[in-house]
């Protein structure tokens, strides 16, 4: 009887083996058929798909406010352009107020 036990042990344990090696195989094959995924296919899973409709208005946003942004570009611009002459007038003011305190004091 215990050799009858022992028996179907072995024949079922051998079972399982086949059948966890044929589905190794298996599982091989199909990855070798998978293709690879890149870095780059991952990082745009994770960015929302935008369809053609939200596409389309988000260019239309752009084409419209883009007077708004060539007008913050030319304010920025003249900003640029004027810090260096507000440091050339603080110069020239600091001059002028020295050169009047020296005339008061010959004056006096």
């Amino acid at each position: 009887m215990r050799e009858e036990e022992s028996v179907i042990t072995v024949r079922e344990t051998e079972k399982a083996e086949r059948a966890k090696a044929v589905e190794l195989i298996a599982l091989k094959k199909s990855r070798k058929k998978m293709p690879l995924r890149s870095p780059s296919r991952r990082r745009r899973k994770n960015k929302p798909h935008l369809t053609v409709q939200k596409r389309y208005a988000l260019w239309r946003k752009l084409r419209d406010g883009e007077t708004t942004f060539t007008a913050k570009g030319e304010a920025d611009a003249k900003i640029l352009l004027a810090k260096p002459l507000e440091q050339q007038y603080k110069v020239d003011a600091e001059g002028t107020r020295a050169v009047n305190e020296a005339a008061n004091v010959f004056v006096r």
